[in-house]
C-alpha cells in the first residue's frame, strides 16, 4: 500500500463517518487528488468531483479566480491556491475543498517563481459545530495540523514560519492555502 493510497484512504473514511462531501481543483497534480481518493472503496460516498484547471483562462472560468490574482500574484501563489478551493466548493457544491498549483519544472515559467513551489488550497463549509472565531483561535494555537505541519496564520510582518498558512475568511467558508516544500526530481 502506498503512503498516497493510505493518506486517501484516511481522508475518504473520515468524511464518510462526518457524513461531508469532498472536491478538488487541481492544476500541477492534474487530477491526482481525485484519483486517489476515487482509488478507495467507499469515495463515492463523499467524492463529487474534481475540476483539473491547467490554463488560467480555466481557472477563471470554471472555478472563479479574479484576473487581479493572475496579474498581480500569479497562478502558482497562495492567492491562487485559495480562491481555487473557494471556487472548487462553490462549483462543486461541496462541504471541503482542496487544491493544488504549482511550477513542476523542469524549466521555469519565466518568472521568480522557483521550480518546485507548490501552494496547496484548503477551503471548508462551516458547519454549525464549528464556528470562525474556534477555527480561528485552532489556527492561533497551533491545532489544526496536516500531514504533520502546523497551519498558523501568517505574520504581516515577518511573514510567519517556514511552516505557516494563510486564513481567508469567507461569509460561509474558511480558507487556507500553504506553500509546501517539495524535491521534486
Amino acid at each position: 500500500m502506498s503512503a498516497l493510497y493510505a493518506l486517501a484512504e484516511q481522508v475518504v473514511r473520515a468524511a464518510v463517518a462526518r457524513g461531508v462531501t469532498l472536491g478538488t481543483a487541481e492544476s500541477l497534480t492534474a487530477g491526482m487528488i481525485a484519483s486517489a481518493l476515487a482509488e478507495v472503496p467507499g469515495a463515492s460516498n463523499t467524492l463529487v468531483g474534481g475540476i483539473v484547471s491547467y490554463a488560467p483562462r480555466v481557472k477563471q472560468a470554471l472555478l472563479g479566480i479574479s484576473q487581479s490574482v493572475i496579474q498581480t500574484e500569479g497562478v502558482v501563489s497562495e492567492p491562487c491556491a485559495r480562491q481555487m478551493a473557494e471556487g472548487a466548493r462553490r462549483a462543486l457544491a461541496v462541504d471541503i475543498a482542496v487544491s493544488a498549483t504549482g511550477l513542476a519544472g523542469p524549466n521555469g515559467d519565466g518568472t521568480d517563481t522557483p521550480v518546485g513551489t507548490v501552494f496547496i488550497g484548503l477551503t471548508v463549509l462551516l458547519l454549525p459545530a464549528y464556528s470562525r472565531s474556534r477555527l480561528q483561535q485552532w489556527l492561533k494555537a497551533g491545532a489544526l495540523r496536516v500531514d504533520g505541519r502546523v497551519w498558523r496564520p501568517r505574520d504581516p510582518v515577518s511573514g510567519g514560519e517556514t511552516v505557516h498558512g494563510e486564513l481567508a475568511l469567507a461569509p460561509e467558508t474558511v480558507a487556507v492555502a500553504q506553500d509546501i516544500p517539495l524535491d521534486i526530481r
